[in-house]
């Protein structure tokens, strides 16, 4: 891979990351107008996004397990903090769009499974459930 073509591998990293961010504070800006059905498909968009994000990860990895390891740049970190980022604030917009959720019930608990990660779906890249960091 030429310095370009990795040029743009990164910036893909840093876009698909971002969306998946914005996707989420959409979802939790919508949870709290009440919007509920709203704030369940961004978090969707958002998942999405980071299994665009994920898929390119994979294909360094596997590249780099292959002998074949880009460089760690500075706009590889770059976009590695974008992901962690944005990973983190799905853990918590999946949280805050619970407890509007919860609020709108009347407090009730009921829970729905909208936005909640489908079985067997991919965590956001660097995301682990449970993990303080």
């Amino acid at each position: 891979m030429d310095r370009s073509e990795y040029e743009q591998v990164i910036m893909g990293l840093v876009a698909h990351g971002g969306d998946a961010r914005s996707f989420v504070l959409e979802a939790i800006e919508a949870a709290r107008a009440g919007d509920l059905g709203q704030a369940d498909e961004l978090l969707a968009q958002s998942r999405e996004a980071f299994a665009r994000a994920h898929a390119i990860q994979t294909d360094l990895i596997r590249r780099e397990a292959a002998g074949d390891a880009p460089p760690v740049t500075l706009l590889m970190v770059h976009a590695q903090d974008h992901i962690m980022n944005a990973s983190t604030v799905y853990d918590l917009g999946v949280h805050i769009v619970e407890m509007c959720r919860e609020s709108c019930s009347g407090g009730s608990g009921s829970r729905s499974t909208g936005s909640a990660r489908p079985a067997g779906s991919a965590r956001p890249a660097g995301s682990q459930e449970g993990s303080e960091g």
